[in-house]
């Protein structure tokens, strides 16, 4: 498997990695072949004689998903650092089991400044013990008393094992991917599907960060769905494939 770009996105490159791993060991077949990643689509794929035209982008609940895909620059950066921030942890834990829910204050977050704000949550979070807890698979609550980052109140963490009835801090429940998120997707898919570069399939990879605050739980989804794409697939990360048209 070749890569020929190595401007594209990082979080792309490591959604596809994840989502070959899980095909594999999910369907017990290999999607082994070269990989071109660039734009539209995200990645081609050749597989033999066949081409295979794959398009990556993700499910938000309305929360996040605020008038399609426009969301306020706030909004943006404060998602953006949640996966940063998530990511980083994941690798200090040794594990991606938990679930991270980050009360941000009013000071504005900057992007040059992540890696900054990501390396102060983590002493604070080793300095306090907490760190520790959450390896122990403890919830775990950080309040912000001068030494987490300005832009941050409060870390929540919980694990899978204590997400019954689990409840955000804004109120919200957790709830599924439904319709009401998938139907704008795929219009924005579809609008776009003429500018792609030709291909045998067109496959449409929908990815759901189950670690994030508000993520989706499970599905509520009618089949069939109606889309112009060969296969779409909801992809749990690193966990589930879960078919919409396969």
């Amino acid at each position: 498997m070749t890569n020929r770009q190595d401007k594209h996105s990082k979080w792309e490159k490591e959604v596809f990695s994840g989502f070959l791993n899980v095909y594999k060991r999910q369907y017990g077949i290999a999607l082994a072949g070269e990989v071109i990643f660039g734009d539209a689509p995200d990645i081609q794929l050749k597989i033999d004689q066949k081409k295979i035209g794959i398009e990556i982008t993700q499910g938000f609940p309305d929360s996040m998903e605020q008038k399609g895909s426009d969301l306020k620059s706030t909004d943006i950066s404060q998602r953006d650092f949640g996966y940063y921030l998530y990511e980083t942890l994941k690798g200090t834990i040794g594990f991606d089991d938990f679930e991270l829910d980050i009360e941000f204050s009013r000071i504005q977050l900057i992007k040059r400044q992540y890696q900054a704000l990501a390396q102060q949550c983590l002493n604070e979070l080793q300095r306090s013990g907490a760190l520790a807890r959450l390896k122990s698979g403890e919830p775990v609550n950080v309040e912000n008393l001068g030494q987490l980052p300005d832009q941050i109140d409060q870390l929540n963490f919980t694990t899978p094992s204590l997400l019954k009835g689990y409840v955000h801090s804004g109120g919200r429940a957790l709830s599924p991917f439904s319709d009401k998120e998938l139907t704008p997707i795929l219009i924005k898919k579809h609008a776009k599907l003429k500018e792609y570069k030709s291909c045998d399939e067109y496959w449409l990879l929908i990815h759901i960060n189950s670690s994030m605050p508000d993520a989706f739980r499970n599905t509520d989804i009618r089949l069939p769905i109606q889309t112009l794409f060969t296969r779409v697939y909801l992809y749990w990360d690193k966990s589930e494939i879960i078919p919409l048209k396969d």
